[in-house]
């Protein structure tokens, strides 16, 4: 059983095999595994940490390809459902000359957004002591309701919440509904990650502080608020607000080729690092999120992030956690 669960989408990511043209010019693509929940778990297998992932796939031929490939990892993939009604999701990718990604997403429905409440296991839910999740879980009906289910079952279990808001405004009917979804999943979470555009989308400043400040007071106007909140800021590393502490955490300098995999990377060391609850007697609401562990965890999770980029493909890039040691 996993310690860390990741639940939402998963799909098929078809990158083209050259660098620099646009996906309209790309001649050529290789296809890999796709979707940040499927990939953290896998970050999360290669740093050695038991991990799971909670999702629907198409019953084709790209749908075993992704559970044959993220059990390869070291994944538990008993909770990947194979699809009927849909096929399994395609992203189109191309890494442009400066290492990021152009991507077109063909989801219309996929079969991943078919992941309903009556898919979600809640024993299997609870044998784990993190649940991680995105915004793009929470984007469409039934998809949204069987996360928002797994969600409930892990609060009332005294699992740790982590939620990465991965902002993809071509997925949503408008600003107004991407910033319900982003909000959904903000109200739910003990530890919230999202990078300085998404700090400006939701808060209308790039202004680290004053940003950072207004998301932490909404979170407490909610109900019990969060225990950590992230900004990651690229190559600069990142900045963090805790009950006690406000701080940025340095990144590493290293070769950049492909930056496609990074927050999955980063996640994936985030999760490893971070202090989890510790059953059956510790919740997640009575953690105490202080300094000196917060800013270990954002160390090793930055390391992991610029090891990423080192190598093509988000999932193959994937550090071990002897390379990121070696980094540290």
């Amino acid at each position: 059983m996993p310690d860390v669960l990741s639940i939402g989408e998963a799909y098929l990511d078809l990158i083209s095999t050259q660098s620099g043209p646009t996906l309209r010019e790309a001649s050529a693509f290789k296809k890999a595994a796709g979707g940040v929940p499927l990939k953290v778990a896998v970050g999360l297998a290669r740093l050695g940490v038991a991990s799971g992932f909670m999702g629907r796939v198409g019953d084709d031929p790209f749908g075993h390809f992704l559970a044959d490939s993220v059990a390869a990892a070291g994944v538990d993939v008993s909770q990947i459902g194979f699809e009927r009604k849909a096929r399994t999701g395609l992203a189109f990718a191309s890494l442009t000359a400066e290492g990021e990604r152009d991507v077109v997403f063909f989801r219309h429905p996929s079969a991943d957004l078919l992941l309903s409440p009556g898919h979600i296991n809640p024993s299997y839910v609870k044998c784990a002591r993190v649940i991680f999740y995105t915004s793009m879980g929470l984007n469409v009906e039934p998809c949204r309701s069987g996360v928002l289910k797994a969600l409930v079952i892990a609060r009332d279990a005294g699992m740790l919440r982590v939620y990465d808001a991965n902002l993809r405004m071509a997925l949503w009917g408008s600003k107004s509904e991407a910033l319900y979804g982003l909000h959904l999943g903000l109200e739910r979470a003990d530890v919230a990650k999202l990078n300085l555009g998404e700090l400006e989308f939701l808060c209308g400043t790039r202004d680290l502080s004053k940003g950072m400040e207004k998301l932490w007071a909404e979170s407490f106007s909610q109900g019990k608020g969060m225990h950590l909140l992230i900004v990651t800021l690229g190559a600069q590393g990142c900045a963090y607000r805790t009950a006690t502490d406000f701080g940025q955490v340095p990144g590493y300098k290293v070769d950049t080729v492909d930056a496609g995999g990074a927050d999955a990377g980063f996640l994936a060391g985030l999760l490893a690092e971070l202090p989890w609850p510790a059953p059956p007697s510790q919740l997640a609401a009575d953690l105490d999120f202080q300094r000196e562990p917060v800013e270990r965890a954002l160390r090793f999770a930055n390391a992991a992030a610029a090891l990423t980029t080192t190598r093509h493909g988000a999932i193959s890039a994937l550090p071990t956690r002897p390379q990121v040691e070696a980094l540290l």
